[in-house]
């Protein structure tokens, strides 16, 4: 909660001081710029706090990432396993199955590329009387 509470001051603080001077470098900058906007208003010691409080909410991100990151891995191994177990196990029927799908794909990439041109009869001639309910052999 208290890293959403820092990082919501950190952006807050961007879009209030730095958006409006045009000041919004990347990287190692970004922290430095910002830091001197917390001098201006609190003074020099302002600064020295900043860098360290930000270099702490740095760190700690990315030691969750590291500890997230190891913990993904493991849960989608748990989650592959018993996939390539299973196809380990019925070869026959997941290359039937890829077969068809391949084959599916074909057919569909091939109707995509189909345009419909309508073909008109010209040998049926129309009479007059067609539409009137009239029949055609009585001339």
């Amino acid at each position: 909660m208290l890293t959403i509470l820092v990082t919501a001051i950190f952006v807050i603080n961007a879009c209030v001081v730095l958006h409006p001077l045009k000041l919004a470098p990347g990287g190692v900058a970004f922290v430095l710029s910002l830091s001197k906007t917390f001098t201006k208003v609190l003074g020099e010691w302002a600064m020295t706090l900043y860098l360290v409080g930000s270099f702490a909410v740095i760190y700690s991100t990315m030691a969750t990432l590291y500890d997230g990151y190891a913990r993904l891995i493991d849960n989608s191994i748990k989650i592959i396993t018993p996939a390539v177990k299973f196809c380990d196990d019925h070869k026959g029927m997941v290359v039937t199955l890829y077969r068809l799908l391949h084959l599916m794909r074909k057919t569909k990439e091939g109707l995509e590329c189909r345009q419909y041109t309508p073909r008109v009869r010209t040998d049926i001639k129309l009479y007059q009387g067609s539409l009137t309910g009239e029949c055609a052999d009585d001339e």
